[in-house]
């Protein structure tokens, strides 16, 4: 049975003599270094910082890049996209990959109150685009009908890395063009041969993005875009991975509410039944966000669960806690 150990009161310790540990410490460290093999990396012990800056952490992201192994087929299967810093192990994080492309969802959704970073999570993914790849192999295509990533839309349009965007007027127009796209990709034959499926060397194009600020407010048969929520529904829930990640924002309530709705209709629900990759950023109730896992409250912006089929838990039970790169502004080059 676990019993805490009782602090010393003032009497006991006036009655203490020093001791110098430090030649048992050292053995200590010896003899774990001789135990643990070469190649297992041990975790650092450490806070995360209050704030992360996308410039600071985008050296380290490259080289672990480099480092990944390569997949045959398609280039861009090689390509993932930096979050921030893990609480685990102090490296950095991204969006969920495996080498297993057909089983990781290709799908984003970032949850958290008003002001909690979420619209900042998208500016970070935005930096991450220009930077991991040519205006060639990738395309952003955004929704926002709040203007809140206008001055992102600009530099996209300005470095030709801009597809589409979607605002109160064109947004069924833009999402009906994507699907359109998908479509295309997929082709008349469904049976394609496992391998070539796998390396997605069946269809051509660059990699599409479609980052969608607030994804709540689009409904079946509501607001402006009454179509959108159907066309953006079919969009994720197409099994093929044809180069189209969604990534997408939404409050926790927002979450909650959409859930019992069809996928069909609804691109929330539709997201969680692709299990998409979910960061639970700052809530205000510990509302279930997937099985037993809730969601929690965090001190600062940008920091939050990361929740996905390939992101092991950490010792306590709960998803690991990142925090995300904050970007300060976009550079017209690309990061090396």
């Amino acid at each position: 049975k676990r019993q805490d150990i009782p602090e010393p009161g003032p009497e006991e310790i006036e009655r203490m003599t020093p001791q110098n540990y430090g030649e048992e410490i050292i053995k200590l460290c010896e003899d774990i270094a001789a135990a643990v093999p070469v190649d297992q990396h041990i975790p650092m012990l450490a806070p995360l910082p209050m704030q992360l800056s996308f410039a600071d952490m985008w050296p380290s992201w490259r080289k672990a890049e480099n480092r990944k192994p390569e997949l045959p087929g398609r280039q861009q299967r090689n390509i993932d996209l930096p979050l921030g810093i893990s609480s685990v192990d102090m490296g950095i994080a991204g969006i969920p990959w495996s080498v297993d492309t057909q089983s990781a969802s290709a799908h984003t959704l970032c949850l958290g109150r008003p002001q909690s970073g979420r619209t900042s999570l998208l500016r970070t993914e935005i930096a991450a685009i220009v930077g991991s790849f040519a205006p060639h192999e990738a395309k952003g295509i955004l929704i926002d009908e709040r203007g809140a990533l206008n001055r992102e839309r600009r530099f996209l349009a300005q470095e030709h890395y801009l597809a589409g965007h979607g605002d109160r007027e064109d947004t069924e127009r833009v999402l009906g063009a994507v699907l359109d796209e998908v479509k295309r990709r997929i082709g008349t034959n469904p049976d394609l041969d496992e391998q070539i499926e796998e390396e997605q060397t069946f269809f051509e194009g660059p990699s599409l993005f479609v980052l969608v600020d607030n994804v709540e407010v689009y409904r079946a048969g509501q607001g402006s875009a009454p179509q959108a929520a159907q066309l953006l529904a079919e969009i994720i829930r197409v099994r093929q991975r044809v180069g189209v990640h969604v990534i997408a924002t939404a409050t926790h309530d927002g979450f909650s509410n959409e859930n019992p709705r069809p996928a069909s209709v609804s691109p929330i629900a539709a997201l969680e039944e692709v299990r998409a990759h979910i960061i639970s950023l700052d809530a205000t109730s510990r509302m279930k966000v997937r099985g037993e896992l809730r969601a929690d409250a965090f001190p600062v912006p940008g920091r939050g669960y990361l929740i996905s089929d390939f992101v092991p838990l950490s010792a306590n039970g709960k998803p690991p806690i990142i925090q995300i790169a904050h970007l300060t502004g976009l550079r017209r080059r690309k990061m090396d």
